[in-house]
């Protein structure tokens, strides 16, 4: 049995959004681990799938700027995700590959 996608799972209704955070970093620039408890929650994730009651059009794969107590965390079928309203989220991200790195460290 083939194992379904995300956005065939769930589905936000009025003006939610599912986004999945970006994985913490557990090692700095430098070199230096980080332990799993002192890892920041991250600021940048992607959008999985929005409500039809959303303002803005979004598509998944949108990279956005997310404050860190934003929506409600949850669990489904393997994927954790944040279910928020569209107005919790900062901003939307232009970003070529070689800047994501750059502003995931710039997000924390």
């Amino acid at each position: 049995m083939a194992k379904q996608k995300l956005e065939d799972v769930i589905e936000p209704l009025g003006a939610r959004i599912i986004v999945i955070r970006d994985q913490a970093e557990d090692e700095t620039l430098g070199g230096i681990i980080i332990p799993a408890q002192a890892q920041e929650e991250p600021s940048l994730g992607t959008v999985v799938r929005a409500g039809e009651g959303c303002i803005a059009e979004w598509s998944a794969g949108d990279r956005v700027l997310i404050p860190k107590f934003a929506g409600k965390e949850i669990t489904v079928a393997d994927w954790t995700v944040v279910v928020m309203e569209e107005d919790e989220i900062f901003l939307r991200l232009h970003l070529e590959d070689k800047d994501k790195k750059k502003a995931a460290e710039a997000g924390r």
